[in-house]
């Protein structure tokens, strides 16, 4: 299903990294395709 005119999709991340992840991603992005989301981690180089 499409989203409507005007809708909004929230989206938020279940779990956070692991604490002992390092170096930490630079941000978070949500990628929507089709009918699914996640959320990616990006590192900047």
């Amino acid at each position: 299903a499409n989203l409507p005119a005007g809708g909004r999709l929230v989206a938020h991340e279940q779990n956070r990294l692991l604490a002992t992840t390092r170096p930490l991603p630079d941000r978070s992005e949500v990628v929507v395709s089709g009918d699914a989301l996640t959320v990616a981690h990006r590192w900047d180089a």
